[in-house]
């Protein structure tokens, strides 16, 4: 079955969502706390406070804000996420400053309600993207992730959307859109040091095709998949892909 993907930059971007400009709700006591660091993010109360908080509070050093309080330029600025050792994702967003670029670390679980998201397991709406993958409706398992992404329900949630989708789309026939969608995400991942996290990515989008195949790929189908992934996230059998 081939389908027509209506590509989501969403996806790609990883921060392309619908941000409403009023204050947050339920947000953190708001005021300029710096960009924090990886190891001391800024703590914020889910995805519309952390935009609130880049858009409108963080300040450069000539204490100004390039975004003027426009929460969806700063939902734009958003780099993608590193794994926390303390079990959270941490957002970094790069805040174009007159004096040059700075990264903001951003916390969106620093308050009890997001702390309750992690706990509870996944979102109704991942669960029902994986219930339509295991059943074989890849097209509708693509849907629910992208309304997963775009909600911004959790970090975790959205990352296990960001492996379902590419897996659905190539056992849809749609490699080239799937391996597109990969290169886009991986583009927001670190290099370096932190190259392990791209590989462990490949490896859970390959998890989610073997899972969706149901046994109708062989073992060299698999191996190419593996190596046409690896490849467009940038890693190679070397690094453990």
């Amino acid at each position: 079955m081939r389908l027509s993907w209506l590509f989501p930059a969403m996806l790609l971007a990883g921060c392309a969502h619908r941000v409403s400009a009023e204050p947050p709700k339920g947000g953190a006591e708001g005021k300029n706390l710096g960009a924090g660091t990886f190891a001391q993010p800024i703590q914020r109360c889910g995805p519309h406070d952390s935009y609130y908080y880049v858009a409108r509070e963080f300040q450069c050093s000539d204490g100004t804000n390039p975004f003027a309080g426009q929460l969806q330029e700063a939902a734009r600025a958003r780099q993608g996420a590193r794994e926390h050792p303390g079990g959270h994702f941490v957002d970094l967003y790069r805040v174009p400053c007159s004096s040059g670029d700075v990264i903001v670390y951003v916390d969106m679980y620093g308050c009890p309600e997001q702390e309750a998201e992690i706990v509870g397991g996944p979102s109704p709406g991942l669960k029902r993207a994986i219930q339509a993958f295991d059943g074989g409706d890849f097209p509708e398992a693509v849907r629910e992730c992208m309304a997963v992404v775009d909600q911004h329900v959790s970090n975790k949630d959205m990352v296990e959307c960001l492996a379902i989708t590419p897996a659905a789309m190539i056992l849809s026939g749609g490699e080239p859109q799937a391996l597109k969608l990969v290169g886009g995400f991986c583009s927001k991942l670190p290099t370096g040091e932190h190259q392990q996290i791209r590989v462990r990515f490949v490896d859970q989008v390959v998890r989610w095709v073997f899972r969706g195949s149901k046994g109708r790929l062989s073992r060299a189908e698999l191996s190419v998949i593996v190596g046409r992934f690896a490849t467009a996230c940038g890693v190679n059998d070397a690094q453990g892909a």
